[in-house]
């Protein structure tokens, strides 16, 4: 189960999902905790990394 504090900032999120997607483990986190990443990520002025227009 990943954290929030991994999943943002990008560079360890990046390098975590790089490696669950070469099969290194199953990468896994709850809804919970994707909103508080996103929520984090937003407050930071970085909308780019969540795929928002604005």
């Amino acid at each position: 189960m990943l954290d929030a504090n991994v999943l943002y900032p990008a560079l360890l999120r990046d390098v975590l999902l790089s490696l669950a997607d070469a099969d290194f483990y199953s990468a896994k986190w709850s809804v919970h905790i994707r909103d508080e990443w996103t929520r984090r990520a937003k407050r930071q002025g970085n909308d780019k990394i969540l795929g928002s227009k604005s």
